[in-house]
């Protein structure tokens, strides 16, 4: 029996990452979905459980921590600031609009409902209206573009900045 001494090659390791890529996006998507569904339900609970945690390993709780839902919004602008800066860069790539439209259309729906069932604020208000009308906007410049192009509006499965189908 021989047995191979050299290191799984190149093509190799690609495989296990493409056997991969799937499964740990099915991974991703239930995860975050999960953590999204337990921020929107109970983010005082969340909060206090870190701030118990905290005191247990000898730090400072962040009590509202209004300081780390900012640095959730801010990577949230960051990721639909990359999508809009592809569709610029890459307009043959037709994901980059459809992620925009959903990210956008999730926070108006969000701010929409906030705004009718938790408290009727101003920002609620304002931040449903101008990501609602962002989520129409690109909605409507997407379908324009894949209406008059002759090319069927697909998205290669490959990397998102790809240019080309």
């Amino acid at each position: 029996m021989q047995v191979n001494a050299n290191p799984p090659t190149t093509v190799h390791r690609r495989s296990i990452a493409a056997r991969l890529y799937r499964p740990a996006g099915l991974l991703m998507a239930v995860t975050f979905g999960g953590v999204g569904l337990i921020f929107l339900c109970f983010p005082t609970g969340v909060l206090g459980a870190f701030d118990a945690l905290s005191r247990r390993v000898s730090l400072p709780p962040a009590g509202q921590a209004a300081g780390f839902y900012l640095i959730l919004a801010v990577a949230y602008m960051y990721v639909v600031t990359l999508l809009a800066a592809g569709m610029f860069l890459r307009p043959a790539n037709a994901a980059l609009p459809v992620l925009l439209i959903n990210a956008k259309a999730a926070s108006a729906i969000l701010s929409f409902g906030f705004f009718a069932f938790r408290q009727p604020a101003l920002i609620y208000l304002a931040n449903g209206v101008v990501d609602g009308l962002i989520a129409v906007g690109v909605l409507a410049i997407y379908w324009g573009a894949h209406r008059t192009s002759h090319e069927p509006a697909h998205f290669s499965g490959g990397n998102l900045y790809a240019g080309t189908h």
